[in-house]
């Protein structure tokens, strides 16, 4: 397909944007020119603001010819999804209420105006003060025992042996196994000495079975 028939086409499919975000006020439907600077365009009172909303006007003007969005705000979220699911809009946004729960659990990335478009990434659980200072003493261990065997192999392969010993999972995968075998050692050998009648149970307290010596 010749180059000039795909920007006509890309242009064609970004000629109207309907997306929803409920900011307040009465519903109202606003046309604005994307074709100039993103730090000119008008904020006023009846203007749009949000990090979907500028990456979506950055796209915008990218084509060589001037292309003019049309914003309406749905009233609730159930008539914003109607309109996605009929095709009475080319974009729908919807707009995030960023809590304190959410923040907990989510990173989120800054304003697409301000820095390159990043993605929102779940943070790993984070693990108490006794684990957390177990695995940076055994992180320290690793280092000192792994870095000469490292420095010695090449560094692609050392990388890829390294990471995965020191990754947390493992770490705890490790204290649960030599846990478990300790546990278990113990309950099959107090098993084995109760067999072999290393336990006296008619010996009065601090009596010792004879030939014990002492």
């Amino acid at each position: 397909m010749p180059r000039y028939a795909m920007k006509w086409m890309f242009a064609a499919c970004l000629m109207l944007a309907l997306c929803a975000s409920h900011v307040g006020g009465e519903p109202n439907l606003v046309w604005r020119e994307t074709s100039r600077a993103l730090h000119n365009r008008h904020r006023g009172w009846n203007g749009r603001a949000g990090y979907s909303i500028d990456l979506l006007e950055l796209v915008l003007v990218q084509p060589e010819e001037a292309v003019s969005v049309s914003y309406h705000v749905d009233p609730d979220i159930p008539t914003h999804l109607a309109s996605i699911r009929e095709e009475r809009v080319n974009f729908g946004i919807a707009a995030t209420t960023i809590t304190s729960e959410r923040l907990g659990f989510f990173e989120f990335s800054h304003p697409f105006y301000l820095a390159d478009p990043g993605i929102i990434a779940e943070k790993e659980p984070t693990p108490d003060l006794l684990s957390q200072n177990f695995s940076q003493k055994f992180y320290a261990c690793g280092n000192a025992l792994l870095a000469p065997r490292i420095q010695k192999l090449s560094s692609g392969w050392g990388l890829f042996v390294y990471f995965p010993i020191a990754s947390r999972n493992v770490v705890f995968g490790i204290i649960l196994a030599i846990v478990y075998m300790i546990i278990a050692g113990h309950i099959i050998w107090l098993i084995e000495r109760e067999k072999d009648g290393h336990f006296h149970k008619n010996l009065p307290p601090g009596r010792l079975p004879p030939g014990s010596g002492g």
